[in-house]
């Protein structure tokens, strides 16, 4: 079955996200109201009224990035507790500690995504409880998935893909997982076991963005963007064609004819201009 991991509702009203999500081709979704799970049974039952499994989850997010934590059981301590941060963000510390004593999946948001609302880069390997990473988000810039995909490797964790909590982004990337109509602790078990597969749909530009991202490095972005600084990879090292250490076609260490210790004939010094020849 298709299943968005990472449903956040923002600003739509349970029917309005329960339709977004049949049309976008979803089998079910996981619901992830962030900081909050008053609002699951609403927009849960829009969801299956649709024909559409619902799954109860929550977002939380960090100082850099963002978690999901999808319960095994959503009926029993989980709905109690309080994911309310003291600030408007947690701690990563913090919200580790939050979900002590839940038995669930913890699922990092795609980690290396700028155009997320925050990136939590290198901080995704410190999670000392993490079972899942996103690392496709239809965004289309594959330096980033591939920096995903490496931290995957490095944690032996599932990989999966969600609308990355942007209900815009619905049916563009998602998560293939076996199995139909899994319960809530079926798909925890699923993804425990790493029976599951990102999947990504794109559109024209899209593709071709990948692949000039395999060819030539990834897009600059505008000035002063974080992208916007990074070299793009023209030619071996950068810079396109060059000679032995750079410069194009220069003689041995530059300077034209010279003599012992430089100079040629009189009136070049070490390095300097080759004398003028009339």
């Amino acid at each position: 079955m298709l299943v968005d991991l990472h449903m956040t509702p923002k600003e739509l009203t349970p029917n309005a996200l329960a339709t977004a999500a049949k049309s976008a081709g979803l089998h079910g979704a996981v619901i992830t109201d962030t900081h909050r799970t008053d609002r699951l049974l609403a927009f849960a039952r829009e969801m299956r009224a649709l024909g559409l499994s619902a799954y109860a989850g929550v977002e939380m997010t960090l100082e850099k990035g963002s978690i999901v934590f999808i319960p095994r059981d959503p009926n029993g301590p989980f709905a109690s507790r309080n994911f309310a941060p003291a600030g408007l963000r947690w701690v990563w510390q913090d919200a580790v500690s939050v979900l002590e004593g839940l038995e669930g999946v913890v699922l990092a948001g795609h980690p290396y995504c700028r155009e997320l609302d925050s990136a939590m880069v290198d901080v995704v390997y410190y999670l000392p409880t993490l079972h899942a990473i996103e690392t496709r988000v239809a965004r289309g810039r594959p330096i980033w998935d591939m920096m995903a995909d490496e931290a995957v490797d490095r944690r032996n964790i599932a990989r999966v893909g969600s609308c990355g909590g942007d209900p815009e982004f619905l049916g563009r990337a998602m998560t293939f997982v076996e199995g139909e109509q899994l319960s809530q602790a079926e798909l925890v078990d699923a993804l425990l076991s790493r029976n599951c597969w990102p999947i990504e749909s794109e559109g024209e530009g899209q593709t071709r963005s990948r692949e000039e991202a395999f060819s030539e490095g990834p897009p600059r972005g505008p000035r002063g963007d974080d992208d916007g600084d990074r070299p793009r990879f023209d030619g071996p090292r950068g810079g396109g064609d060059r000679g032995p250490r750079g410069g194009g076609d220069r003689g041995p260490r530059g300077g034209g004819d010279r003599g012992p210790r430089g100079g040629g004939e009189p009136g070049g010094g070490r390095g300097g201009r080759p004398p003028r020849r009339d």
